[in-house]
């Protein structure tokens, strides 16, 4: 959808294809907007490099294999995708000015987050800090584990059990 942001997306990898030349983009999942999305790649020449997969059973699989992982979206409520990322080790780039994953990442501790008024740039030139520097990769995607530990299962049982006798008292 438009809000997610493929467009942007790929419109910044396209920046940096030709200078990152071993580097794909594999962007997962179906939407009404995929047939754009693959007439915008093909405009771009670049169906060699962008893969368009469906939606997958194990997205766990894919993050094994990535070495960062983008959230382009304009905003997201909680950022699911970009917390299973940061737990699985991978540093992320997205926006400072979008909801859910402004609150995910921290800027320079586990991820890039970018701003300014030309998005396309903006978000190249943070996918390429971390496409060309293995040393901010791994700096970055050691740190994602520990800071999404606040949202373990067993905090945010807590939590519910805490707000659900505070509820049942009152």
């Amino acid at each position: 959808t438009f809000e997610k942001g493929h467009k942007t997306l790929i419109d910044a990898y396209a920046r940096l294809a030709d200078e990152f030349s071993e580097w794909d983009l594999k962007i997962f999942g179906d939407g009404k907007l995929r047939v754009k999305l693959e007439g915008q790649v093909e405009k771009l020449k670049l169906q060699e490099r962008v893969q368009l997969s469906g939606t997958i059973p194990n997205v766990a699989e894919e993050f094994m294999r990535a070495q960062i992982f983008v959230v382009p979206s304009l905003y997201e409520s909680f950022g699911l995708a970009t917390a299973e990322a940061l737990v699985s080790g991978l540093p992320v780039v997205g926006f400072a000015d979008c909801p859910g994953t402004n609150e995910l990442i921290k800027h320079d501790h586990n991820g890039i987050l970018v701003s300014g008024s030309q998005r396309v740039v903006a978000l190249a030139d943070g996918m390429k800090d971390l496409m060309s520097s293995s040393k901010l990769r791994e700096r970055f995607g050691g740190a994602g584990p520990d800071s999404m530990a606040g949202f373990s299962k067993e905090k945010i049982c807590c939590k519910w059990e805490e707000l659900l006798t505070e509820w049942a008292e009152s």
